[in-house]
């Protein structure tokens, strides 16, 4: 589960990626959002069952160029470490 806290107001038409290699490479997507946050806004994003990865990485679509504004990021695993 990755909940997301209190971003930036304009966070909206990103990606959630899971990967094993700090690189990058093989990177599964779990969620993709195209709802602007709200004012104070928190969610919660579940990566599909199965789906593992000691690194989360946040990207906006190729085509947006902004930058990724964020308060806080929490990521929580079940079962084994």
């Amino acid at each position: 589960m990755i909940l997301i806290l209190f971003p930036a107001w304009r966070l909206s038409h990103f990606f959630i990626y899971v990967t094993n290699n700090a690189h990058g490479k093989d990177v599964k997507q779990c969620a993709f959002d195209n709802v602007p946050y709200k004012a104070s806004e928190s969610r919660t994003y579940n990566c599909p069952i199965g789906m593992t990865g000691r690194f989360v990485r946040l990207a906006f679509e190729k085509s947006k160029r902004e930058y990724l504004q964020l308060c806080e990021v929490q990521v929580y695993a079940k079962g084994t470490n």
